[in-house]
């Protein structure tokens, strides 16, 4: 017989909140939220490779998206549309414009977390492949290298993961012994 423990939840906590019990005879301590970033998302996120590309860009761009909110770029209950600053800034890290950088988060972010599939846009004709710079133009084409755009994120992402849990993010709750 298992000796983990079911977890009732406090006020405190999220249906997103839980515990994993090891040992319930050892010491156990909160584990950090950049530890708990790191262990549930960025560990496994930076073990895909071959044909993973679009679960790459399905795990990553919602961790970038935090990134961003938590950063203050996107406000909390605040909707982005073509114009909005964050679009500069999704620009700057990534080296295209403003406007490219809105037309590849309406298909790939919005496409990919709605519906499971890139939006086929006119205005950013793209293709994935695995060589490459993170999105580059060829040809009137943008170019993404989903693991190569990882790299890039993860370490923009990784500066301010002690941020996230002040900015209130629903982190698993977790402990280690």
């Amino acid at each position: 017989m298992s000796k983990d423990k079911m977890v009732k939840l406090s006020s405190e906590q999220t249906a997103v909140s839980f515990e994993i019990v090891q040992n319930l005879g050892g010491q156990r301590e909160l584990e950090s939220a950049p530890n708990s970033i790191h262990r549930w998302y960025i560990e496994p996120l930076m073990k895909m490779e071959g044909d993973q590309g679009f679960l790459v860009l399905m795990v990553l761009l919602p961790l970038y998206e935090m990134h961003l909110k938590v950063n203050g770029h996107i406000g909390k209950h605040e909707d982005f549309s073509k114009g909005h600053r964050v679009f500069k800034v999704i620009g700057n890290h990534l080296k295209i414009s403003m406007d490219e950088a809105y037309h590849f988060w309406q298909g790939f972010r919005n496409g990919l977390l709605h519906t499971a599939l890139p939006k086929v846009l006119e205005s950013f004709p793209c293709s994935l492949r695995t060589s490459g710079r993170p999105i580059e133009l060829e040809n009137g084409v943008f170019h993404i290298n989903p693991f190569e755009l990882r790299n890039h994120l993860i370490e923009i992402i990784k500066r301010d993961l002690k941020k996230w849990k002040s900015y209130g993010a629903n982190l698993p709750v977790t402990y280690v012994l």
